[in-house]
């Protein structure tokens, strides 16, 4: 009896210390698990319920392209207009330049600008030879939509214009709407961006100048032209950076490497391809004629407060209200 309770208790011992040791073990295991597991979050965390919006040809390449190669997953939307950009239903935006400024100011703040994307997409078409300010006498401005509220924007800044040189203004939402008021209105200067300026000038023959050249003629500055336009940009929801500011660099730094790599090793999607109704070597090709950047931090908010200064300089600072102050500038 004593020799059994000797080896009952020897045998408890034996699995207490097993027991134990297989604890450690395992405890182990899951601090490297969980050690793993924070290398692979920081590297790619889970993305699936961030919203991002594209309003532009480039940006719906580059974001179809990131999320195709990333692995990630987003809620992903084209958005032809900026009401649910207005109203915060996003965390991730790539708008035209031009607007972003404007939606901080009517966001109260709640707006950042993270990243400029593209560069110099912005052309005016007309069917006559612009050169100064008497060839816009009469002349029709065929305008992109965005909404109620920045149309009106757009026509307060070219009142004086307007009533000194008798323009006009139409505002366009798609292809087909421009592509008619153009046939419609024969004296006529139609803004565009890419891929609509490739579908329109391969309908008829247009004078094509650079935005940047002819914006200063609706102005009595005398300006040799803004240099380099800016012509889309990432902006976020505050809240979102605020929050989830790992995932929004994680996004920021996906999305660089998707503008680096896409020239040589991207595809368009067929979806895009469909969406703006163009053949697939004539999409690669306008992309590749566009001017694709990542530019953030110091450099990016340099930049964008000369983008302002400059169209202050011509009467043409399309936003409302005081510059945006330094918390419109998100920096990582």
């Amino acid at each position: 009896m004593i020799k059994f309770r000797k080896t009952l208790f020897i045998l408890i011992l034996a699995l207490a210390i097993t027991s134990c040791r297989s604890e450690k073990i395992e405890e182990n295991t899951s601090e490297n698990n969980e050690i793993q597991m924070g290398k692979e979050a920081t590297k790619k965390p889970v993305s699936a319920d961030i919203r991002i919006n594209t309003t532009t040809f480039a940006s719906d390449i580059i974001v179809d392209n990131l999320e195709n190669s990333s692995g990630d997953a987003y809620e992903i939307e084209h958005v032809t207009d900026l009401e649910s950009i207005k109203e915060g239903n996003f965390d991730i935006a790539v708008v035209p330049a031009l607007i972003a400024a404007n939606l901080y100011n009517d966001t109260g703040g709640s707006v950042q600008l993270a990243a400029i994307t593209l560069l110099n997409n912005l052309y005016a078409l007309s069917d006559t030879e612009i050169l100064s300010p008497k060839d816009l006498i009469g002349k029709t401005l065929l305008i992109p939509y965005l909404d109620e509220d920045y149309d009106k924007l757009i026509e307060s800044k070219l009142a004086i214009a307007k009533n000194l040189l008798g323009i006009s203004t139409l505002y366009y939402k798609d292809f087909e709407e421009l592509e008619s008021l153009s046939k419609e209105n024969e004296s006529s200067i139609a803004i565009v961006s890419q891929p609509n300026l490739f579908k329109l000038s391969s309908k008829r023959d247009y004078k094509l100048y650079d935005f940047s050249e002819i914006l200063p003629l609706f102005s009595k500055q005398n300006d040799e032209g803004l240099g380099d336009f800016i012509s889309e940009v990432i902006i976020v929801n505050k809240k979102f950076a605020q929050d989830k500011k790992e995932y929004l660099d994680q996004f920021l730094k996906e999305y660089k490497i998707s503008v680096d790599n896409f020239k040589e090793k991207g595809k368009i999607s067929a979806d895009i391809i469909n969406a703006y109704d163009i053949k697939s070597d004539e999409a690669l090709d306008i992309y590749n004629r566009m001017d694709p950047v990542y530019i953030e931090g110091d450099t990016m908010v340099g930049m964008y407060k000369l983008f302002l200064d400059s169209l202050s300089r011509v009467k043409l600072d399309l936003y409302e209200g005081d510059k945006p102050a330094e918390d419109f500038y998100y920096k990582k």
